[in-house]
This record gives structure tokens, sequence and C-alpha cells, in this order.
């Protein structure tokens, strides 16, 4: 079971570092430090994925499965990390807008991608209620 976790994450922060290498904004594409890059994160996403293996093969079967296990949680964060930065990126390219209230917390937030006091995500909401309920400024 920990095998396909360690393939799981080593091919999906491969998959995000040439993502971050082609689509990024320059100025994001070293945010990942060496990992980023994508040969030497084919290189450990595979050294990753042949240790594994190697410890099946090797080791007896509780001493493997620590050590697929642990590993299984490296690949796991570095995928994470990658994940993380990728939402980060997403939610920079999405304009802010008006106030509307909430449907969720009835507080008045501005139309992003969550709720600034309850977190909901807001494209979560009916569209009739983020629509009917903008909030118009008030002034002279």
């Amino acid at each position: 079971m920990a095998l396909p976790l360690v393939a799981a994450g080593a091919v999906g922060a491969i998959c995000g570092a040439l993502w971050l290498r082609y689509r990024a904004p320059v100025r994001d594409r070293t945010r990942l430090g060496p990992l980023g890059a994508p040969v030497v994160a084919l290189l450990a996403g595979a050294s990753l994925f042949v240790a594994a293996t190697l410890a099946l093969l090797l080791l007896r079967e509780i001493q493997a499965l620590a050590v697929v296990t642990l590993l299984a949680l490296v690949a796991l964060i570095w995928l994470r990390m990658v994940i993380h930065l990728g939402l980060l990126q997403e939610s920079m390219e999405i304009p802010v807008g008006d106030a509307i209230v909430c449907t969720n917390c009835h507080h008045t937030t501005l139309t992003h991608t969550f709720c600034g006091n309850c977190g909901v995500a807001l494209r979560a909401l009916p569209k009739d209620a983020r629509r009917s309920r903008t909030v118009t400024p008030a002034g002279p």
C-alpha cells in the first residue's frame, strides 16, 4: 500500500516541477529550490521509487514497510509543497472583486476565492446568492 503512495507522490511532484518550469511566472520558478528543476525532480522521483523497490526486495517485511512508509511521507510532503505553490499561483490570477455578503456566515467579504471570515469557497455558493447580495458602498 505504501509503494503506490511513493509513486503517486513522486510522479505528481515531477509533473509539478514541469509545470513550474514552463507555466509558472518567472518570479516563482525558484521557490522549490533544486527540486523545482525538471531534471533534478525526475532524478529525485526516480531515486525515491528505486529506493522503495530495493527496500521491498532486500529488507524483511516490517523493515521494508517502515522504509517505504518513510519514503512515501517524503514523496507526499514534496507533492504537498508543489500543490501549495500551484494553489498560490492560481489564487493570484483571480482578480479581487466587489464586496458581497457571504451566505454562509453573513459577513461582508470581497469577491475572490474564499470568504475572509469563515473560509468557505465563494464559488461553492449559489450564483443567485452571489449576485443578489452585492454590497453597495456607502457614500454621498
